[in-house]
């Protein structure tokens, strides 16, 4: 929710400013995944919507729902949010075979706020 930081109303002298602010609290969700085919060097775009936050349990579910559309072995490159652990660890579990994930790794660089301090 993008709102301005500071808002500023008029009001009569002695009366009391009233401000009605309209405050969306729905939610988009995107999840996308790139493949590439390995002899073709084709690319492809999939995606899901979704009308809430992405929790690990959506990123399971597109994974293999993803795996079974282009039925083959997936690398997945990751961040480190704790969804995507928790995703990964759900899959590694059910011994998964189908799936390696790797992560990207963590620096400064990469984070211009660690670089500042």
């Amino acid at each position: 929710m993008l709102q301005p930081l500071l808002r500023r109303t008029w009001a009569p002298k002695c009366k009391t400013p009233g401000m009605n602010a309209w405050e969306r609290h729905d939610r988009l969700t995107a999840i996308t995944a790139l493949t590439l085919t390995p002899h073709c060097r084709k690319l492809g775009l999939h995606f899901e919507l979704l009308d809430h936050n992405a929790k690990a349990e959506d990123f399971f579910w597109i994974l293999f729902s993803l795996h079974c559309e282009v039925r083959r072995p997936l690398i997945v490159v990751w961040d480190r949010l704790s969804a995507h652990r928790k995703a990964a660890r759900a899959l590694s579990e059910l011994k998964c075979r189908w799936v390696t994930f790797e992560y990207l790794p963590v620096s400064s660089a990469l984070e211009p706020l660690a670089a500042s301090r």
